[in-house]
């Protein structure tokens, strides 16, 4: 299961949502795409991830996680495919919304599944795995970017069908092992099924935190993934440090596959605070790079090493509030996540262009460090 889970997060986090940003500099080449026009392209891919985490909610209760997780995965299959044949930019910005959705339709139905098939006592440590599947997919996919520009010519192509190719699998994998029936459906009663929840269900003074904390937290992740390659070169660093900064923050990130066993030690309190402490120095730091390619190096290695583990905690915070509908549930944190994601790199972006890009960075870590105060009891 933890296999599994990770391999279709990898594609869908690590290759299908971020591997965009990644071929930004080869799509702007080949297609003529303007700096407006990539902007638009990446705000229709959170839209489209934001309506298939929404449907995906609903999808749950009623056939069970198999059928959006192998759902999303051909989606970024699809989508992927479509963007290593696209000759035209409208084959591409299909094959790119396409592709982003595959993210909201994977990751929440995991809690629903390994509440039906992993044991209590094991059931952290098998989220925490999958939910570090986007790390792994950035270790990939960074050098993949590097080798693709490196070949010249079609190079992008062949990554982008190797990426297609790993998705299929992937959902060839998850549709052999997922259940395909909803959640505590022997519970439900004679009506059948589960009953939808209420927005009351979700917003609550148990929930409010959890809810603050997501969006926060996407709120800084995307501005960070949106504008720390751009505060390095402007830095002075070469453009190849775009794809290094990425597989380092990946290779850090392999810290979360050990946080449900952090969370069993300290605490779930104590690890979200600690990371998130660890966090906001990470973002701050990167201000400080300007030729310094040693910090640079630290910055991207701690931002992975305490990132990844966050989105693992939320994930078990998650299924402790939201324990009678955990897919639902956390459907719901993803939703505040994504808002967070949206609204992240229009408002520091607009601080950026007010003060300057560092000064915004400053902002994000002062948010983090102030999110803090978001815990569990």
């Amino acid at each position: 299961m933890a296999l599994a889970g990770l391999s279709v997060i990898a594609v869908a986090y690590g290759f299908a949502r971020y591997g965009y940003g990644l071929f930004v500099p080869i799509f702007r080449e080949k297609f003529g795409l303007s700096t407006e026009v990539v902007g638009i392209i990446s705000s229709a891919g959170y839209v489209a991830y934001l309506s298939a985490m929404i449907l995906t909610g609903f999808l749950v209760g009623r056939v069970g996680p198999r059928f959006p997780v192998v759902f999303g995965a051909m989606c970024a299959g699809t989508g992927m495919l479509l963007i290593s044949v696209s000759q035209s930019p409208l084959v591409l910005v299909v094959g790119i919304i396409l592709a982003g959705s595959s993210a909201g339709f994977c990751w929440s139905p995991f809690s629903d599944a390994v509440a039906m098939l992993v044991e209590e006592s094991r059931r952290d440590r098998v989220l925490s795995a999958v939910s570090t599947g986007t790390t792994f997919g950035l270790i990939v996919a960074g050098p993949v970017v590097l080798l693709a520009g490196a070949g010249g010519g079609a190079g992008w192509r062949y990554a982008w069908a190797a990426f297609a190719l790993a998705a299929m699998l992937s959902a060839l994998w998850n549709f052999r092992l997922l259940p395909n029936e909803p959640y505590g459906k022997s519970d439900a009663g004679a009506g059948g099924g589960i009953a939808v929840p209420r927005v009351g269900w979700f917003l609550c003074r148990e929930s409010a935190p959890l809810l603050g904390q997501a969006f926060s937290y996407g709120l800084v992740a995307a501005f960070y993934y949106t504008y720390a390659v751009d505060l390095v070169r402007r830095s002075g660093f070469e453009e190849s440090w775009g794809p290094i900064l990425w597989s380092l923050v990946g290779v850090a990130g392999v810290t979360g596959v050990f946080s449900g066993e952090v969370v069993s030690r300290f605490g779930l309190r104590r690890s979200l605070t600690a990371c998130l402490s660890i966090l906001s120095v990470a973002v701050v730091a990167l201000t400080f790079s300007e030729n310094f390619r040693v910090l640079v190096a630290i910055c991207a290695l701690t931002f992975g090493a305490a990132y990844m583990p966050v989105s693992a905690f939320l994930i078990i915070w998650s299924g402790r509030v939201f324990h009678k509908n955990p897919s639902a549930g956390f459907s719901g944190v993803l939703f505040c996540l994504a808002l967070g994601s949206i609204a992240g790199p229009a408002i520091l972006g607009a601080v950026a262009g007010t003060l300057d890009l560092r000064s915004a960075f400053w902002c994000a870590a002062a948010l983090t460090a102030f999110s803090i105060a978001l815990r569990p009891k």
